[in-house]
């Protein structure tokens, strides 16, 4: 009976069992130009996305969820809708910056130690801003 791998026995320690390299026949006959491009045209996954493609996602998911939180679908809906609707905050941030949080994690290592406090003391004072401002209008 032909086979197309050799039997190889599993031993701990080593990795997975490996084909032999030599001869694959289920590989495609055109290793050309098309395989080296399906390689690199890879599925880029949501949380590495653009954040257009975040707020495309996520905007309507956070409706989706907050209208099952609304109708009482319990407390697995307010989760989705606490998730979708930080994944939206996300993608909106990085829209306005113009740029992945990742680029700008790397500018804010950059900066000077007074001008890294500086920021972080105005982004402090601003959410506490928020909060007072929120908070009596929410419990009305």
């Amino acid at each position: 009976m032909p086979t197309d791998f050799e039997r190889v026995e599993p031993s701990f320690g080593e990795g997975p069992i490996q084909p032999p390299s030599s001869g694959d026949v289920h590989a495609p006959s055109d290793t050309g130009a098309q395989g080296s491009r399906a390689t690199r045209s890879r599925k880029v996954p949501l949380s590495r996305a653009p954040g257009k493609k975040k707020l495309l996602v996520g905007i309507p998911m956070t409706i989706i969820s907050g209208a099952a939180y609304m109708i009482g679908l319990g407390p697995l809906a307010q989760m989705f809708f606490i998730g979708f609707l930080a994944y939206v905050l996300v993608g909106l941030v990085e829209v306005i910056l113009g740029s992945s949080l990742v680029r700008a994690g790397e500018a804010w290592t950059r900066l000077a130690w007074w001008q890294r406090g500086l920021a972080s003391f105005v982004v402090v004072v601003g959410a506490m801003a928020l909060v007072v401002t929120v908070i009596p209008m929410v419990f009305r």
